[in-house]
């Protein structure tokens, strides 16, 4: 009967121990934050244009996430030689302390984009979002591309006109 006892005894220890490490677990391998929607105003928008950027960001884990401290990243290129390697960093937006559990929220990012005049005809947006996993380094990145629409202004032109003849009717 003792025997029994402590077999049991040892068991039950052993259910509450793998219990207590998968809870751990499952906290440290959460879901990172999704970018839900990537928003550029105007859109449609042209070379010369300044745009607002803003981003839905959404905590798909069943538990809040701090947030407090972290920040989105923003880079831009546009084919413009300005905007290679670190020139196409374009800021940093902090996020509000707490997303909550399944919560999507919007944020406008701080920084605004002029479309260069010079820049080709594809705009490539990166987004870096922080990690929410401790120990993890990086959070994930998105890219949107865009197309600039086309404005076709020709030059105006004015044609001299000639000498004009009287028009004759007849005799």
């Amino acid at each position: 009967m003792k025997r029994v006892n402590k077999t049991l005894t040892l068991n039950f220890v052993a259910v509450l121990t793998i219990l207590f490490l998968l809870s751990f677990v499952g906290a440290a391998f959460a879901a990172e934050l999704n970018l839900k929607k990537f928003t550029v105003n105007p859109s449609p928008f042209k070379k010369g244009q300044t745009l607002r950027l803003s981003v839905e960001v959404e905590n798909p884990n069943a538990t809040a996430a701090s947030t407090a401290g972290k920040e989105i990243y923003a880079y831009v290129k546009d084919g413009t030689p300005e905007r290679e390697g670190p020139g196409g960093f374009l800021g940093k937006t902090p996020l509000p302390a707490t997303i909550g559990a399944r919560a999507t929220i919007t944020v406008n990012l701080a920084q605004t984009y002029m479309v260069p005049n010079n820049a080709g005809n594809e705009i490539t947006f990166t987004i870096h979002l922080p990690p929410i996993t401790p120990g993890v380094e990086f959070g994930p990145a998105y890219q949107y591309k865009f197309n600039v629409t086309c404005t076709y202004s020709p030059e105006i032109r004015f044609r001299p006109l000639g000498a004009v003849k009287p028009l004759h009717l007849g005799k």
